[in-house]
C-alpha cells in the first residue's frame, strides 16, 4: 500500500502553527515532535477516485460539476475521503503530519500561497508547494489545487487551551491545503 507514496522522515521538533491575527487557532507556533510517515506524493485525481468508487456526482451546494480526470478530486465529505483512503489501504494525514510535508519539514513558512497567489492545475503540477524531504519521491500539491481532508479533529493549540470549544466544535475535522477561492469553488486556472 505503500507503492506510489513518499516516506517522509521523523525529527525530533519543527515548528507547527503559525502567528497570523485571523487564524488565531494556528497561533502560536508550537515544536512537535514527528515519526516517519508515508504520504501520497498527489493528491487523488478524479480519474481514481471515480475507477475506486465508480460513477460520481458532485456533493450539492459545493460545485456544480466534476472536473476533468487529471484534476484533484474536490466536494468529497470526510466520510468520503476516509472511505476512499481506507479503500485504497491507506489513512489520512494528520493535521500535525500535512503540516511537516507542507512546510517542508518547517524550512518553509509561508504555506498560505505561492508568491502571494493560488493556483489549481493538473494534479502533480510543480506550483511551489513541493516537498522534498523522500528526495525519490516528492510530494506536489500541499496547498495548491484543493483543500484535503485530515484524520485530526479540531482542537486548539497549547496556547489557546485556556479557550472553550463548544461540543460541535468538538466534532469538526481539520482541513489543510487549497485556499479560500478554492474551497468556494473559485480557484485560478494555471
Amino acid at each position: 500500500a505503500t507503492q506510489g507514496m513518499a516516506l517522509l522522515p521523523a525529527t525530533e521538533a519543527f515548528d507547527m502553527g503559525g502567528s497570523t491575527e485571523t487564524l488565531r487557532y494556528l497561533a502560536p507556533p508550537h515544536a512537535r515532535r514527528m515519526p516517519a510517515f508515508y504520504l501520497d506524493t498527489t493528491e487523488v485525481t478524479v480519474g481514481n477516485y471515480v475507477r475506486v468508487h465508480g460513477k460520481t456526482r458532485p456533493t450539492p451546494g459545493c460545485c456544480d460539476a466534476i472536473p476533468a480526470d487529471d484534476r484533484a478530486m474536490i466536494c468529497v465529505t470526510w466520510d468520503r475521503a476516509a472511505a476512499f483512503a481506507e479503500l485504497a489501504g491507506k489513512r489520512l494525514p494528520t493535521e500535525a503530519e500535512f503540516e511537516y510535508a507542507a512546510t517542508n519539514g518547517g524550512q518553509r513558512k509561508d504555506v498560505s500561497s505561492v508568491e502571494g497567489r493560488w493556483t489549481c492545475g493538473p494534479v502533480g503540477g510543480d506550483f511551489g508547494d513541493r516537498c522534498d524531504l523522500d528526495p525519490q519521491q516528492p510530494v506536489f500539491g500541499l496547498f495548491s489545487n484543493a483543500a484535503e481532508w485530515t484524520a485530526s479533529r479540531f482542537s486548539l493549540y497549547p496556547a489557546m487551551a485556556h479557550s472553550q470549544l463548544s461540543d460541535e466544535q468538538r466534532q469538526f475535522r481539520v482541513i489543510r491545503g487549497g485556499s479560500y477561492s478554492v474551497v468556494v469553488g473559485q480557484p485560478k486556472e494555471e
